[in-house]
């Protein structure tokens, strides 16, 4: 017999009313035909293949153990009762009857305590380390250092990066700026085989030629090596295969 979902709220509002006032567990009046509300198939009376969450709702144990695994896996911070017209927070402790191990309800308390310092920024932070696991109470003295007991890294909760006791967060954030910039440009310059003179320290790019090389300095030097040109530790050929003059 299938019940409209009308029907199934009225048995399980009775059935819940009926416990409340008996102080019995729900399993005793399975006088009509219950189905779970995760796959809408009838419940059975099996007890290994049902299971019943602290809200007094019942499932199917395989449907509320997939249910609370995906939810694990998106990093809820909240499990909830999946029964239509229940919110009910459900216990932490159902996890382990559930089958599931120490790792995935670590996951589960992770995320409760990501949500915790979200809603209190102003009270609590977390160590700004990739992978590092530290909460904290935030320092109310103003003092915006912090040395990470876990990974043993200094920073500044101000800015969010490493510490920089010499330097404001504005002028760290503009020298940082800066070897990033400058870092990036080495890169590039680099991957196009650019050379830089020895002398004055200017990028000079070789399309085509020789190697010796002339720069606006007027210092000369081999483009292979980098030596002053005509060194006698400079063993290079004046033309790289690639290069030679065409006849």
């Amino acid at each position: 017999m299938n019940y409209n979902m009308n029907q199934i709220e009225e048995v399980s509002l009775n059935q819940k009313n009926i416990r409340d006032k008996t102080g019995l567990p729900i399993k005793r009046f399975y006088s009509v035909k219950m189905q779970c509300q995760i796959c809408f198939d009838d419940l059975t009376t099996n007890e290994d293949e049902i299971f019943r969450t602290n809200c007094g709702d019942t499932f199917h144990k395989n449907c509320i153990s997939k249910l609370i695994e995906n939810c694990l896996k998106e990093r809820y911070q909240q499990l909830t009762c999946p029964s239509q017209g229940c919110k009910e927070k459900l216990s932490a402790s159902l996890l382990p009857k559930l089958g599931f191990n120490f790792q995935q309800i670590n996951i589960y308390f992770s995320a409760q305590l990501d949500e915790l310092v979200i809603k209190h920024q102003n009270k609590f932070s977390c160590c700004p380390t990739l992978g590092c696991q530290n909460i904290f109470i935030i320092n109310q003295s103003g003092d915006p250092a912090f040395y990470c007991e876990f990974c043993t890294k200094k920073y500044c909760l101000r800015c969010k990066s490493e510490s920089h006791p010499q330097f404001t967060c504005e002028q760290f954030q503009l020298t940082k700026n800066k070897e990033n910039n400058e870092r990036e440009f080495k890169k590039l310059v680099e991957n196009m085989n650019c050379k830089q003179c020895t002398n004055c320290g200017a990028w000079i790019l070789k399309e085509k030629g020789c190697n010796h090389m002339k720069c606006k300095c007027f210092y000369e030097f081999c483009y292979r090596c980098g030596r002053k040109y005509r060194h006698p530790d400079c063993k290079c050929p004046l033309f790289d295969r690639d290069n030679l003059p065409q006849p």
